[in-house]
């Protein structure tokens, strides 16, 4: 055989040992990475067991903290107050307004990011060829997805299942506490100018059902919602929960006419709930059924003591 057609054939060997080589490690990179649509329907793919994630969303901070995969969280908003040790972390501005540059600085492999205001930002980091997952849960059956899609991102399945099911059963605990209870008229007070409350849709409506009680907002248009004052004479709730901290409750009962209100009369005006336990789909909705329940019914709470 010639030595050009040596030649030939080994450079052929070493092409061909080179594209298979080539192959294998695109596999092996598609192997790392996770395909999914994340709560804003878009399609992502993401690195598997990421390492440098920033955490727009403070109910997402609260997952991965549950996750135990807060080793992989390089950076949070201003919002993200729980567990304690995320204070610790950098700040990347506040979830209304992250910072862009000081994202991009810190070279994330990941930034996971929620809808509403948030969502123009997301296309815009996606642009700048930031990998972003947005996390968007509107009710507990979209929390429990978001927590098994995290925790596939950070191979925290088994931890995601199990925190799925405690949320389950807390939620059913609270439930049959509930039944064969009274189901009083509940306002949710989220902003005084102007009055707004929660409807059909959000969180905190569905959190009240679970709790045995009935949302007068509920019919409301939109998830949360102005409501006029009129409304909320006309409707005459036995409780009232105070969910911001602009007014006190000596103030609503300082409003023409809120005195009469069944729930001024018996004392029933609740400012004492942490508005980030009904507020935020994460780990912590349960203690926000339960605070929900016990302003609905303190017996149940006296009694919850008394037990323990």
């Amino acid at each position: 055989m010639s030595h050009i057609k040596l030649f030939t054939l080994g450079l052929a060997v070493v092409l061909a040992l080179g594209g298979c080589r080539a192959q294998n490690q695109q596999a092996s990179l598609s192997s790392q990475t996770i395909a999914l649509t994340d709560d804003l329907g878009r399609e992502v793919q993401i690195p598997q067991n990421p390492s440098r994630v920033i955490s727009l969303s403070p109910e997402a901070t609260e997952i991965i903290y549950a996750l135990d995969a807060d080793k992989s969280l390089i950076a949070v908003v201003n919002e993200s107050d729980y567990p304690l040790q995320v204070k610790d972390l950098p700040k990347v501005g506040s979830f209304s307004s992250p910072s862009y540059e000081g994202i991009l600085g810190l070279k994330p492999d990941l930034v996971i990011a929620t809808g509403h205001e948030q969502s123009d930002f997301v296309g815009r980091l996606a642009s700048a060829g930031v990998t972003v997952v947005a996390i968007f849960p509107k009710n507990i059956a979209a929390l429990l997805l978001d927590i098994n899609m995290l925790g596939t991102i950070f191979s925290r399945t088994d931890e995601a299942d199990k925190l799925v099911q405690q949320i389950n059963i807390g939620l059913d605990e609270v439930r049959r506490m509930a039944v064969n209870r009274p189901r009083p008229k509940v306002f949710v007070e989220i902003a005084d100018q102007p009055l707004m409350t929660v409807a059909h849709g959000s969180l905190v409506d569905e959190l009240i059902d679970i709790a045995g009680g009935e949302n007068i907002g509920a019919s409301l248009p939109r998830p949360y919602c102005r409501i006029e004052p009129e409304q909320v004479l006309a409707a005459n709730p036995d409780v009232i929960i105070l969910a911001h901290g602009a007014a006190t409750p000596s103030e609503v009962a300082d409003r023409p006419g809120w005195r009469n209100i069944r729930a001024m009369q018996d004392g029933c005006i609740v400012s004492v709930i942490d508005p980030s336990l009904i507020f935020r789909a994460g780990p912590r909705t349960v203690e926000g059924a339960r605070a929900l329940l016990w302003a609905f019914h303190p017996e149940l709470k006296q009694l919850e003591g008394t037990a323990k």
